[in-house]
């Protein structure tokens, strides 16, 4: 991702596919990549089926392409330069319409998901996207704990994590101020 005008989005748009990327050279050495990168995929023309609009398509190919008995592999080499989206706010509705459009693509491919010959496509399914959808669930749940118990540990985690907030805060409000810092 290049910089358009928000080094914010840039930066965290860039740091999250890097991550990205790493993941999907694990997912590749199982044979099996959920998800193809949307800017950037390719595959061979026998294995299209009509598709549903409502499933993202880098989700709905890899998985015609898995139920036919092939593997869905990342390539690193490949390249695809777009720009970063000009706002974190666009970037996190775009990621919202995705996530809300796989969880779709989900309920129609649950028996693909299910081999029970490849049995870690629903692992890699389940880690990789509805572990990201409720994780923020599980980190207020996780950050609630130091504040229910008692000694010097959980009264310097819950220090941290008031600096930690607070400092995320800043800059939120940095941000929605038009002066974006990478706090």
């Amino acid at each position: 991702y290049f910089d358009v005008r928000d080094g914010a989005a840039h930066q965290g748009e860039g740091l999250y596919m890097r991550y990205d990327s790493w993941v999907k050279k694990a997912e590749s050495a199982l044979g099996w990549v959920v998800g193809a990168y949307g800017g950037n995929f390719a595959f061979r023309k026998e294995f299209f089926e009509p598709m549903d609009p409502m499933t993202p398509v880098d989700l709905e190919i890899p998985l015609q392409v898995l139920r036919k008995g092939r593997q869905v592999l990342y390539e690193p080499a490949a390249i695809c330069l777009e720009p970063a989206s000009p706002r974190v706010g666009i970037e996190f509705a775009r990621h919202a319409r995705i996530s809300a459009r796989t969880f779709h693509g989900m309920t129609r491919w649950l028996g693909c998901l299910l081999d029970p010959v490849r049995p870690f496509v629903l692992f890699q399914f389940a880690s990789k996207k509805i572990l990201r959808w409720v994780s923020p669930f599980l980190v207020l749940n996780l950050l609630a704990v130091p504040f229910l118990l008692d000694g010097g540990v959980f009264a310097f985690l819950r220090l941290a994590i008031g600096l930690f907030l607070l400092a995320a805060g800043t800059g939120a409000a940095l941000y929605w101020l038009g002066k974006p810092r990478p706090l």
